[in-house]
């Protein structure tokens, strides 16, 4: 997968506000806006700080090519944490916080955190959907119901240096037995994905769990630990496999 890119570069902040024009100086405030105006090799810089958003980020409808990939980067040097907003009702769809479709984008350097349950449902930090040949490089899940689902016909993904820790579904029937980190589920057989040098630990659940995945997932120098416990505890929860094989 090439990282090429050669288009325009959009701005989003915490502070922005999608009437701007999406610039340095006037940067936008949600993914969703950027969303409407990208095209391949565009790269979508998120300055550092709590992004508390009312609705989940739905983002489709966009792709890169091989040779002109979208990038979703932090800022360098920022952090940016991407949350719901807790002073009002959330809008999720699809029970998720981030909902990407979408191929030859990379994603890199942004925190995931908050999406958690509002009922029986797992809710879900990042939900990819359908997506290809994408790489999510640095990314950090926590304290979700799940905290990252790729799904459908989904291949050629790399999931690159990450870590998901400290997620949980307390409200589902059988308590704690669903909140994996990673979850790879209901993939079709002839797909691969990848999964290498990610960290996976204090999910009630799995650290990472390939349900009903016909598909092949390559992992590679990856770790996992106190999984099946209630987060920082040694509580028993669920079922607590470092790498479940389906």
């Amino acid at each position: 997968m090439s990282s090429v890119s050669y288009g325009r570069t959009v701005y989003l902040s915490p502070n922005g506000n999608d009437s701007n024009p999406g610039t340095l100086a006037q940067p936008f405030f949600t993914l969703n806006k950027a969303w409407t105006i990208i095209a391949p090799g565009d790269t979508v810089y998120l300055r550092g700080g709590l992004y508390q958003y009312k609705s989940t980020q739905y983002l489709k409808d966009k792709n890169g090519s091989s040779s002109a990939t979208i990038k979703v980067w932090a800022y360098p040097g920022e952090i940016p944490i991407i949350t719901k907003n807790t002073t009002t009702s959330f809008s999720y769809t699809w029970t998720s916080g981030i909902l990407f479709t979408g191929n030859y984008f990379h994603w890199k350097g942004i925190e995931i955190t908050g999406f958690t349950q509002q009922d029986s449902k797992v809710y879900t930090g990042f939900r990819i959907s359908d997506s290809n040949n994408n790489v999510f490089e640095q990314i950090n899940s926590h304290h979700n119901g799940h905290g990252c689902v790729i799904t459908g016909k989904s291949s050629g993904n790399l999931v690159l240096n990450s870590d998901f820790h400290h997620n949980q579904d307390p409200l589902t029937t059988l308590k704690y037995g669903n909140a994996d980190g990673l979850e790879l589920c209901y993939i079709p057989a002839g797909l691969t994905n990848t999964i290498r040098g990610c960290r996976f630990w204090w999910n009630t659940d799995d650290g990472i769990d390939l349900w009903q995945n016909d598909g092949v997932v390559i992992i590679e120098n990856s770790w996992a630990w106190n999984n099946g416990f209630i987060p920082d505890t040694y509580t028993p929860a669920g079922n607590g496999n470092g790498f479940k094989l389906g």
